[in-house]
């Protein structure tokens, strides 16, 4: 599993795409993906894990979208 840090977001951000993305993508429900959504807003970091598979892709989709995505492969 990787896990992907979104730390803040940028000019643009597109919130209800954000949202989107994490609820057709990572499958979360609406409650939850906007929760985490409005966490990125206030300045929270949020933490998801993912595939290692998917990290890439997601985390390509999320830097478009305006979100600020790093993601870190824990050691084995």
């Amino acid at each position: 599993m990787t896990t992907l840090m979104i730390s803040g977001w940028k000019q643009g951000f597109q919130k209800v795409k954000f949202t989107d993305l994490l609820q057709t993508v990572l499958g979360y429900p609406l409650s939850r993906a906007k929760r985490m959504t409005d966490a990125i807003l206030e300045s929270e970091t949020v933490e998801i894990h993912v595939d290692d598979a998917e990290a890439e892709r997601i985390v390509s989709a999320m830097e478009q979208l305006g979100a600020k995505c790093t993601a870190a492969v824990p050691a084995r």
